[in-house]
């Protein structure tokens, strides 16, 4: 796959968008590693430790920040100067709202963890709401014309003056605390210039109460699946922490940690590309289906790849961890064996995203929390191995549950879901059966496995070749359509 001419592709395609994302999220993600690595050298773990309390509540209240106005621009087929206003005033009106809510809190929050600096932190980090606020349409506006050359360029040249330039600015000149509050905030005033520049609107007040409700509509929706699937990834740490104690969560930490982190990256790049495109063919739904069969064929071979790995989370804890960090490996063991699970769990709610049943996806993904901390106080017994288990059993259900509402909305049928995964599942199976029989003989096993393993990845180039013919062609379709 040539990248440069990937990315040499029209701006508003979606490959080359996709690649844009991902260099994106890598970049900030390397970046993110160096700029902690020199502030921890002039910023005391308690000064870290004031303002992770504060972004704890920052990021939990951001559900809320805009009640799922920007999303609903994206995924309505149709929108007029009065949604974008709308929508605009609307954002503007929970940023100011949400940042009195937290002035009013600041002062109970601190006197609760007893840190006094904490009030003044969340004060002055809670100016976020307002300033984000008014870049809401805009960045919606980006993402659903597909420009994702401009919101990857923005979204690391903010994080880069913000963090990278403003925060270890401040920190070598002996800021301490402020110098992490600072560079929140000016690279959310960055990034809320940048979108501004890069997608002008009119940045009107006025509120039309039809407009509002037909993008709340879809918004409630999307902000209640959104808190919920939040509360669903800590639930388990909770869980952990309150009935097995702070060691093991630790321990199941890391483990959690090493799995989620690439499904974390993959979420949200398909959240910035994937969602907006099917918006844009929310009413065709054998284009649809295409795109998402093609696309659970290419994940499919997390299958085989997931479990080959779960087969050597010793050796993978050492080397990344240490080697005082191995009680961790069991319990990363069962998580890789899900990461098929959670990746396509993200494909399912994307879809469900673009053809608006946030509802359907919500009721969904309540169970899905009820199910994590029923079957994580169960595990308990048999400790983090146990509580593992029992979140991959809750998200093979979530996932068994979305999957079937998605094959109904695109129309697929079971065959064609299966025909999908026949290779994957056959070279799952290989791999399960050639561990059982191996299981005593190293070196042969790990030939084996090593076999499997570039065989797969060779089947997964194949397959993303196919994926990206696929999108290619409807995205061309789709632009030929809007020209005509």
């Amino acid at each position: 796959m040539n990248i440069r001419r990937i990315l040499s592709e029209k701006k508003d395609s979606v490959n080359s968008g996709i690649v844009w994302v991902t260099l994106s999220k890598g970049l900030q993600g390397i970046l993110q590693v160096i700029v902690l690595l020199v502030l921890a050298r002039y910023i005391s773990p308690k000064e870290f430790g004031i303002v992770s309390v504060a972004i704890v509540f920052i990021n939990l209240v951001d559900v809320f920040s805009h009640i799922g106005v920007g999303a609903a621009i994206i995924q309505r087929k149709e929108i007029n100067e009065r949604h974008i206003s709308t929508g605009f005033s609307s954002s503007v009106a929970f940023g100011l709202v949400l940042y009195g809510m937290m002035f009013l809190l600041s002062g109970p929050i601190s006197e609760w963890f007893e840190i006094g600096l904490l009030r003044q932190v969340m004060v002055v980090l809670a100016l976020m709401f307002p300033l984000k606020s008014l870049s809401v349409v805009s960045e919606a506006l980006i993402q659903r014309n597909l420009k994702f050359k401009n919101y990857a360029i923005i979204n690391t040249s903010s994080y880069v003056f913000g963090s990278a330039l403003v925060g270890l600015t401040l920190a070598v000149a002996g800021f301490g605390v402020w110098a992490l509050v600072w560079s929140e905030l000016s690279s959310t005033l960055f990034k809320t210039v940048m979108l501004q520049l890069s997608s002008r609107h009119r940045m009107s007040l006025r509120f039309d109460w039809k407009s509002f409700k037909e993008l709340i509509a879809f918004g409630v929706g999307f902000t209640i699946s959104k808190l919920t699937d939040q509360l669903a990834q800590q639930s388990d740490n909770f869980v952990v922490g309150k009935l097995l104690g702070a060691e093991a969560l630790g321990f199941y930490g890391r483990a959690f940690q090493l799995v989620s982190t690439p499904t974390v990256l993959v979420g949200q790049i398909l959240d910035k590309t994937f969602f907006p495109f099917l918006s844009r063919h929310q009413d065709a739904k054998e284009k649809m289906q295409r795109v998402y069969l093609t696309g659970l064929k290419l994940f499919s071979c997390l299958l085989p790849l997931g479990l080959i790995m779960s087969c050597y989370s010793n050796e993978i804890v050492a080397v990344l961890l240490g080697e005082q960090w191995l009680a961790a490996a069991p319990a990363l063991s069962v998580f890789l064996v899900s990461i098929y699970f959670r990746v396509c769990l993200r494909i399912n709610e994307s879809v469900l995203n673009a053809v608006g049943a946030v509802y359907r996806k919500a009721w969904r993904q309540m169970v899905y929390l009820i199910l994590i901390i029923v079957f994580s106080i169960i595990g308990c017994q048999w400790g983090i191995i146990g509580v593992a288990g029992g979140v991959v059993l809750a998200i093979v259900i979530t996932y068994i549950l979305t999957t079937g509402l998605v094959l109904t909305i695109t129309q697929a049928s079971l065959a064609k879901y299966a025909g999908v995964h026949k290779i994957s599942i056959m070279m799952f199976a290989a791999v399960a059966m050639s561990n059982w029989a191996l299981h005593h003989q190293v070196i042969l096993r790990t030939v084996a496995n090593g076999i499997l393993f570039v065989f797969m990845l060779v089947y997964m180039y194949r397959l993303l070749s196919e994926y990206r013919k696929v999108i290619r062609l409807f995205d061309d379709a789709g632009q030929m359509q809007e020209q005509g």
